[in-house]
């Protein structure tokens, strides 16, 4: 079962004011008129309303509780928490779907770094700490990075951050996914220079094959 009151970002005793006050946020940065042709947005922002749709109702938000407080009662028996290293691997598997598929001059990644953030949240990363899943987190890591490589750098150093606080196997990794970076982030800085000094160059030896002649 979908757990509602993650997807919106408000605790489960939230009012109906701190609900609607989370959807209206989510919903103008996941709208389809701010995120044409992009899927990611477009499948964040029928979450939002399904969960806006049940939250938002008093008598399927009852109901909704209800399930959700008995899941959870379920899981802490079992000893384990609502949240899970699996769980996350899977939304960034699905996360990585959708943006593979996704035209990326057109995609929101604003959107992309809120949809990480969220999943990388304070009380996410304790949860994986304690679950102490190593093998899934080498996973989340490398799943995570491929992610990246959507994101402008400083959006990247955030979420790097995040990763690094996971226990984890995968620091060289995560280094040798930053030096690539660094690399690109510097090609990107200075390729106008490189080209218009290649066209310089290209110019003047035309000018002299000219003159030759």
């Amino acid at each position: 079962k979908k757990n509602y009151y993650q997807i919106l970002g408000v605790e489960p005793a939230a009012t109906s004011s701190e609900i609607k006050a989370a959807y209206r946020r989510l919903a103008l940065l996941y709208h389809p008129d701010k995120n044409a042709n992009d899927k990611l947005a477009e499948a964040i922002f029928k979450e939002i309303n399904e969960a806006y749709g049940v939250l938002s109702s008093k008598q399927k938000r009852a109901n909704y509780h209800r399930d959700y407080e008995e899941a959870n009662y379920r899981q802490r028996e079992k000893g384990a928490p609502f949240f899970s290293s699996a769980l996350l691997l899977l939304k960034l598997s699905q996360m990585k779907a959708v943006l593979t598929q996704t035209d990326p001059y057109r995609m929101n990644t604003d959107a992309v770094f809120s949809e990480l953030q969220q999943l990388f949240s304070a009380f996410h990363l304790a949860v994986l700490k304690k679950e102490n899943n190593l093998p899934v987190n080498n996973e989340i890591v490398a799943t995570s990075l491929s992610i990246l490589i959507f994101l402008p750098g400083k959006q990247q150093k955030l979420i790097l951050t995040d990763l690094r606080a996971l226990p984890q196997q995968a620091e060289l990794q995560i280094t040798a996914f930053e030096k690539k970076q660094r690399g690109r982030l510097l090609w990107d800085r200075y390729k106008i220079w490189f080209v218009l000094l290649f066209t310089a160059l290209l110019c003047f030896l035309l000018f002299k094959v000219v003159q030759m002649g």
